[in-house]
């Protein structure tokens, strides 16, 4: 009888939490679209332009990052994006500017947009045609870093949609509507919850 009063807490597993039938979660689209899902079996969600089953969602962790397939009828589960680690495997010289790089349209990029349609009905993957186009323009090399990420990125955004399955926190909740319309949650920014 000391006065101190001991409270014994329920002991918590570090378990990643699965999403299951039932759960609704977040669909970010390769950072900037971000859609609520209730996923139930045989269920569906618009991703891009397409229409995807749900099913591979389920049993997953929140977190986890699925790509659209060449088709653009399933998605697939990725243990990392495919273009996300470039710059990290380059040794990309910085004294470089783009003072002597012109527009030519035709002229920097070998591939048409035939050839892109080709190569999307052949059911080559979105990484694989950015690829294709980085080695086939004219100019990249001479790019400084900062433009070659910037031209990267901008060929990954049109070429390859990824999803990451995100828990719905009031947080992302939060940052889902004031990103849609910030007048729907009253202009309140996720960083002042």
């Amino acid at each position: 009888d000391n006065g101190i009063i001991s409270v014994a807490y329920p002991i918590q597993t570090t378990r990643m939490a699965l999403i299951q039938e039932g759960d609704t979660v977040v669909l970010d689209e390769n950072g900037e679209k971000k859609s609520f899902v209730k996923l139930k079996k045989k269920g569906s969600a618009r991703v891009g332009k397409a229409q995807v089953s749900t099913d591979p969602f389920l049993g997953s962790p929140f977190g986890a990052v699925f790509t659209l397939s060449a088709d653009g009828k399933s998605m697939q589960r990725v243990t990392e994006c495919p273009t996300g680690e470039w710059a990290t495997q380059h040794n990309i010289s910085t004294m470089r500017n783009n003072a002597e790089l012109f527009d030519r349209n035709t002229a920097n990029q070998k591939l048409t947009n035939a050839d892109i349609a080709a190569m999307r009905a052949s059911g080559k993957e979105g990484a694989e045609i950015v690829e294709a186009l980085i080695s086939n323009s004219a100019t990249f090399e001479s790019k400084t870093e900062f433009s070659q990420e910037k031209y990267r990125k901008k060929k990954t955004k049109k070429y390859v949609t990824n999803v990451t399955l995100r828990r719905p926190t009031a947080l992302t909740i939060c940052q889902s509507y004031f990103e849609k319309g910030p007048a729907r949650v009253f202009n309140l920014r996720p960083d002042s919850l």
